[in-house]
């Protein structure tokens, strides 16, 4: 029997288009021996699934909400029918199939960009269910989705990363001439604000004046609540690798891309996606594979590479990207759900894309199997002191008699 593949994808996020460009590749290559089933979240919340799901020229005209049902079959749970559309429920309806008419699922594949598909919600309720998934869990996801958490974990390792100062939204509101006297005292132009949980380079801007600062910011802010600004590293080169595995095991890193960009201070969304090659995502931007730089660079990207995805217990493949000046390697991210998963770099290490994702789906059922060998209960008599008026610690004091 196949097994039945759960390709979550779209939802919530400004990122929601890139999103279904991944799932619809994918899906697309999936090997035979698969099933898949496309699960696509509107950009409202809902869910819709169906086979014609899986053609592209099905969203050329998406619409911006929900009045459009015809996309799909909507999953809702007939006796939620009527009660709050809450995102756990109809998740719940997925992963549990309590409903006759949702078709039974192995294993989760979420190919979302950004909100909460990208940030540990999805993989969250898939581990509490002990559901299979592809990819970095609950943790990783979380820490990689928000930059500010991000790049605290990079400081606690020693990673070396551009100067950078973070803040909230509200305080931007009430202390903007503050913050931009500290951020002109602490960082050197051109500065790159960016907001805290955002991905593809939506709302992130390059300033070199502080009138451009002060926009940077103000649209950043509406995007997030909180708010990244870093001191951009001038004449860096833009290198990135795929590390591929399960953490605390045997990691493959693949070759190094080196990323170009015309008329632009960064790889921006125009240049990621709506350039070259049709727009078919990623995979078109301009890039070297593998790129032109030194072994002992190379080397020290691989071991950084490494080092974060067992820091972050990532799982499957995740993407981290660089800047390197000289001898210098700076980490900029780790995106846990890159861009067309970043099939393109692995063709180039002998992984066709068919190959990578069976093998990212066996990833995903040895970390299962793995997890579900842990102790999850502890014998205790805590309960059956109390009942029998037993002697009861510090935190038990306050229970009623």
């Amino acid at each position: 029997m196949k097994l039945k593949i759960a390709v979550l994808y779209g939802g919530k996020s400004p990122e929601h288009e890139v999103s279904i460009i991944t799932a619809v590749q994918a899906m697309a290559s999936m090997p035979p021996e698969y099933e898949t089933i496309p699960i696509y979240v509107s950009k409202t919340g809902e869910f819709y699934t169906g086979d014609h799901l899986k053609n592209i020229a099905l969203y050329k005209n998406l619409p911006s909400g929900d009045s459009d049902v015809s996309i799909g079959k909507m999953l809702r749970r007939r006796e939620a029918e009527n009660q709050d559309k809450i995102f756990t429920r109809k998740l719940l309806s997925v992963l549990h199939l309590r409903s006759s008419e949702l078709p039974r699922v192995d294993i989760i594949f979420p190919c979302f960009h950004g909100g909460v598909g990208e940030g540990g919600w999805i993989q969250g309720l898939a581990e509490f269910y002990g559901v299979p998934l592809v990819g970095t869990g609950l943790t990783g996801a979380a820490l990689g989705m928000d930059k500010v958490a991000m790049k605290a974990v990079f400081d606690g390792a020693n990673i070396q990363q551009a100067p950078y100062i973070w803040f909230y939204r509200h305080d931007w509101y009430a202390k903007q001439a503050t913050f931009v006297k500290e951020i002109e005292t602490h960082l050197k132009y051109p500065i790159f604000v960016k907001p805290s949980r955002g991905g593809s380079s939506i709302g992130t801007t390059c300033a070199k004046t502080k009138t451009e600062l002060i926009r940077a910011i103000d649209l950043a802010v509406a995007m997030d609540t909180r708010i990244v600004v870093e001191e951009g590293i001038v004449s860096a080169r833009e290198i990135n690798i795929s590390i591929m595995g399960n953490a605390g095991h045997d990691l493959e890193c693949s070759v190094c891309e080196e990323v170009f960009h015309e008329g632009s201070e960064f790889l921006d969304f125009k240049d990621k996606y709506l350039t070259g090659e049709g727009s078919k995502g990623t995979a078109s931007t301009f890039r070297t594979i593998p790129a032109k730089i030194d072994k002992s660079i190379s080397n020290k990207i691989q071991t950084i590479g490494k080092l974060i995805f067992n820091l972050f217990d990532c799982s499957g493949l995740v993407r981290l990207d660089f800047l390197v000046k000289g001898d210098a390697v700076y980490c900029i991210e780790i995106n846990t759900i890159p861009g067309c998963l970043s099939f393109y770099i692995w063709e180039k290490c002998g992984y066709p894309y068919p190959k990578l994702l069976d093998h990212l789906i066996h990833l995903a059922l040895s970390k299962h199997e793995e997890v579900k060998k842990l102790q999850t209960d502890f014998a205790s008599p805590i309960l059956t002191n109390i009942a029998s008026g037993g002697k009861l610690g510090s935190k038990l004091s306050t229970l009623p008699e």
